[in-house]
């Protein structure tokens, strides 16, 4: 059976893959060389001439300032906050350590904490101000 497969015309098992020179060449036309254009010569580049703005002094800019103002203010609720935080924490840690419970300590962080986050908000207010 496989004998039968090779013998058959046209199967393409027989017939390579051609290209189209070689399709020219069965067909009996010669193939022709084109003949490539000339290489364009080509203008000089241009030399680039930078002209960069002159900086402007960063201090009296009102917009880089309005940004500044921003800044502090954004930062003052977490200036307000995390002494708090912090400090009612390390209260009930110590709290847990020297007495074994209890809230004395806890209390007395969060009120310092109350106090430092109040001077901070006071001391980035008058920076808003300057």
């Amino acid at each position: 059976m496989v004998d039968a497969m090779e013998e058959r015309p046209g199967s393409p098992e027989e017939k390579p893959q051609g290209t189209a020179s070689d399709d020219a060449e069965r067909a009996g036309t010669p193939r022709e060389e084109i003949p490539l254009p000339p290489t364009p010569v080509l203008p000089e580049p241009p030399t680039p001439s930078v002209r960069l703005p002159k900086p402007r002094n960063p201090g009296s800019s009102a917009q880089a300032d309005e940004y500044r103002r921003m800044g502090v203010a954004y930062t003052i609720p977490i200036a307000l906050i995390a002494p708090v935080i912090v400090l009612t924490l390390l209260g009930s840690w110590l709290d847990k350590k020297l007495f074994g419970g209890g809230s004395g300590l806890t209390i007395a962080g969060a009120i310092l904490g109350l106090v430092v986050g109040v001077r901070n908000v006071l001391s980035m207010v008058s920076r808003l101000d300057k």
